[in-house]
């Protein structure tokens, strides 16, 4: 009897996070394994049976961070070990405070992992925090974001290197729902007066992605 073939996806994914932390020059090996964690547990994440959808930041240097989202405001939740275990005690802490706007920043330390809740502006229509450190970021301020952006489908960004889109569905889809998302959205506000189309594209874009998480 023959022996049976052993295919493991966390041994692809951990492949492609090794080469997107390398593009990204934030290469670490418990940033590896914490990062494969982390998408593991967003495809199917709830708590008390509430599916949520938490932005993580993993940052390092939250000093710098500070400064570029001005206005901001940061609660240190916890400190820890740097391992995945407290990456994703970072997850378990924070998520179920991530409504209305605030996300989970892991920053990474020498020895150690700091975590807690960060949210850009005073309003949700403010530019947001993937707008500011991956959109529009910089190569020296390093920021990776990861979150669930539909159904069973993982993105992590970053500055340098192409977003990774993982699909734990069915749908063989390799593009980003987002991306198409965001072609309609230009094409609704195409007579939008200058001075408006901005919070307008802002506020469609917050629609849609609540409607793709439903």
């Amino acid at each position: 009897m023959s022996n049976p073939k052993s295919i493991s996806l966390r041994n692809v994914i951990m492949g492609e996070i090794v080469t997107f932390l390398e593009q990204e020059r934030m290469s670490c090996i418990t940033t590896q394994k914490g990062l494969v964690e982390l998408i593991s547990q967003l495809v199917y994440y709830k708590e008390e049976g509430k599916p949520l959808f938490p932005e993580i930041f993993i940052v390092d240097d939250i000093n710098t961070i500070q400064k570029i989202l001005k206005p901001s405001t940061f609660h240190e939740i916890g400190t820890g070990a740097k391992s995945e275990t407290t990456m994703l005690k970072a997850l378990k802490k924070c998520a179920p405070l991530t409504e209305g706007g605030w996300a989970v920043y892991i920053q990474r330390n020498q020895e150690t992992f700091d975590y807690g809740l960060c949210r850009s502006g005073t309003n949700l229509l403010s530019v947001s925090i993937a707008e500011a450190l991956i959109d529009n970021g910089t190569e020296d301020v390093k920021a990776i974001l990861v979150h669930q952006i539909a159904d069973k489908m993982i993105e992590v960004k970053g500055v340098v290197a192409d977003p990774l889109l993982i699909n734990f569905s069915t749908n063989d889809s390799t593009t980003s729902p987002i991306d198409k998302q965001n072609d309609f959205i230009e094409l609704i506000i195409e007579k939008v007066p200058e001075n408006l189309k901005e919070q307008t594209k802002k506020f469609f874009s917050l629609l849609f992605l609540e409607i793709l998480h439903i």
